[in-house]
């Protein structure tokens, strides 16, 4: 008896010890378990080891960043839509009345919080959402007040600044320090029509950025706000002359190209050699634009080579000064020069005229032409101003020439 409990003893000892072991294997266990569970997990990527509690909080952090890079943007947008609406003089507009048939143009302002189904990229992009329009009165003729309607409805999250004669005049003569004789040439252009607009349409894209337009081009069913790409930093249509349109620019603001074409117009205009009958075309108009498209792009695209059938490719996009991007695409389906101007309309209850003749006939002005008559040497006129006894004038086409 006393030799079979010895043997048992050793028995009750090996089960005590095995459970004791069991119990320290799970406390083992479980700490380690505690451990890894709150203890953030490491991720591997070639040569590199990263936290990815610490890729949350740089995430949220850049996220805050770009939130309050995305608020002063529009901030800044807001701000330069609101210089644009003082200085084209449309706040104060806002109860102008127009004798009949005019009609009166108010800018249209889209701020950055009120884009239709914009994203917060929007004002990301590099040419602004700021379209400028120019002529003498924001009292319209009828049909140019139809072609503002359809520029407001071809691009509703755009901007649409009119600057009247007025305007035009306040822009050309705030100071300039980027160009230091800027004040001095202007006193060399006698004709302030043509000429002064050139100018004046360089200046507003070089201070602003956004789109020029000449109020008589129309937007066809393809011209969409897209046609103006946001990855760009400047964008034109082709001439019938395959230049850079002088009658439909894009640009970003303080650009290179702008800044060359403002230099070479104080330029040439410095280099007249008749005051009174400039070379308009040549001094302020599409060729001065051509030279510094030219100057732009020659430096740095095409291999170094300034070959111009390479300089003035289509349809492709062109890298010049400071790595800017451009493109000149063809009009062709996007924008009619006078769209159904040569259309018969009523003028009033009595009178059919084509609808160039009732615009010239309703503002009393016709812009830039030139007359020339056989035998005589007249100067260039700018606006010849039209009597409304006179209806028929236009059609003696053969004796203008117009520019």
């Amino acid at each position: 008896m006393d030799l079979k409990k010895r043997r048992k003893r050793p028995q009750r000892s090996n089960i005590i010890w095995l459970c004791m072991a069991a119990v320290g294997s799970f406390i083992i266990v479980f700490n380690v378990g505690v451990v890894f569970y709150y203890t953030p997990t490491f991720t591997y990527s070639p040569g590199v080891f990263t936290d990815s509690a610490a890729n949350d909080h740089d995430h949220q952090h850049n996220n805050k960043n770009k939130i309050r890079r995305s608020q002063r943007h529009q901030q800044t947008y807001n701000d330069t839509l609101h210089e644009l609406d003082m200085l084209s003089g449309g706040y104060s507009s806002k109860y102008i009345k127009c004798p009949p048939p005019l009609i009166p143009f108010h800018n249209q302002i889209v701020r950055a919080n009120q884009t239709h189904n914009s994203t917060s990229s929007e004002y990301d992009m590099k040419i602004p959402k700021i379209l400028h329009v120019s002529m003498k009165s924001r009292c319209l003729p009828r049909d140019l007040a139809r072609s503002m309607d359809k520029w407001k409805q071809t691009l509703p999250n755009y901007s649409i600044f009119f600057h009247d004669d007025e305007a035009v005049a306040k822009l050309i003569d705030q100071e300039w320090p980027g160009f230091p004789d800027l004040r001095r040439a202007m006193r060399c252009v006698l004709y302030k029509g043509a000429m002064r607009i050139d100018v004046w349409r360089v200046l507003v894209l070089y201070k602003y950025g956004g789109v020029y337009t000449d109020i008589d081009n129309w937007p066809l069913d393809a011209f969409k706000e897209s046609t103006i790409r946001n990855d760009l930093s400047a964008f034109f249509f082709r001439d019938g002359r395959d230049r850079p349109s002088q009658w439909f620019m894009a640009l970003e603001s303080h650009h290179p190209m702008m800044h060359l074409a403002m230099t070479q117009i104080v330029s040439n205009i410095m280099d007249m050699k008749s005051m009174r009958r400039p070379r308009i075309v040549e001094v302020t108009g599409p060729v001065a634009v051509k030279v510094a498209y030219h100057n732009f792009l020659a430096p740095t695209c095409c291999n170094e080579s300034t070959a111009l059938e390479l300089v003035f490719a289509n349809d492709i996009v062109m890298t010049g000064i400071l790595g800017k991007q451009l493109i000149k695409i063809s009009r062709d389906n996007f924008l009619f020069p006078k769209y159904q101007y040569n259309e018969l309309v009523p003028y009033n209850a009595t009178l059919n005229v084509t609808r160039q003749e009732r615009i010239e006939m309703d503002s009393g002005t016709r812009h830039w032409e030139k007359i020339s008559y056989k035998g005589s040497n007249l100067l260039p006129v700018d606006i010849i101003h039209v009597k409304d006894t006179l209806p028929l004038l236009i059609k003696e086409s053969s004796k203008k020439l117009i520019l």
